[in-house]
């Protein structure tokens, strides 16, 4: 059995492309507690203050919303797939391991809200990226046939 990896949180938000929201869960929390965090102040990374909701059974409470993380800096932390996050928060439709806050249900598709989203800026990044090898790719079949 391989050993869990625990990272910071600023650390899992640059592993996810910056993006956010995102949820992640301390190494000593239940799996139906996490935060969903939503917005991170890089000092001097892989440090910060990060800011966000934690949920406790799927529910925040007043109390918890809009909190700092402490010992977001500690290296105890893993992000937690969409799946388990139970808050009613879907999953974005381009990148389905990622919270969208604007999806109410699941017959929502691609919005308008959807293209000033930086996911939606990620999705179009590794597109090209993945446009780019694959054109490369041809000329370098080209090549070798003449």
């Amino acid at each position: 059995m391989q050993a869990r990896k625990f990272e910071n949180v600023l650390q899992i938000w640059d592993r996810l492309g910056r993006v956010l929201p995102f949820a992640v869960r301390r190494f000593s929390w239940s799996n139906r507690s996490y935060f969903l965090v939503k917005r991170v102040v890089v000092r001097k990374f892989p440090y910060g203050k990060v800011f966000g909701d934690f949920y406790r059974d799927g529910v925040v409470t007043k109390r918890n919303e809009n909190i700092i993380l402490s010992c977001s800096g500690c290296y105890q932390w893993v992000s937690v797939p969409i799946a388990e996050v139970d808050a009613g928060v879907l999953s974005c439709v381009l990148f389905p391991d990622v919270p969208c806050l604007f999806r109410r249900n699941e017959k929502f598709g691609i919005m308008s809200r959807c293209f000033a989203c930086a996911q939606h800026e990620r999705f179009h990044r590794e597109m090209d990226e993945e446009d780019e090898r694959m054109m490369d790719e041809i000329d370098q079949m080209r090549k070798k046939e003449v």
